[in-house]
């Protein structure tokens, strides 16, 4: 938690913390962190997918959850980039 705390506004930092909770069976935790790091920077293909695959185990079509405050999560009739 501490690299996060430093710099919110790094997405490795969130990725991280994100991957440990996956690891210690933190589902839902590690995807609202993976979200985080996506909000930073949407193009990172491999957190998309961890995200998806989270949300598979989770219950879910594989999309990010919309949530207030989710301003990047996938919205009823938007596009998403290929």
């Amino acid at each position: 938690y501490e690299a996060v705390g430093i710099d919110v506004n790094d997405k490795r930092a969130w990725n991280a913390l994100a991957a440990l909770q996956e690891q210690s069976g933190e589902l839902q935790q590690a995807m609202t962190n993976y979200q985080r790091s996506l909000a930073i920077d949407p193009w990172q293909g491999g957190v998309t997918t961890r995200v998806a695959v989270l949300q598979s185990k989770i219950g879910g079509n594989g999309l990010p959850v919309s949530q207030p405050g989710n301003q990047w999560a996938a919205q009823p009739g938007t596009n998403l980039p290929r």
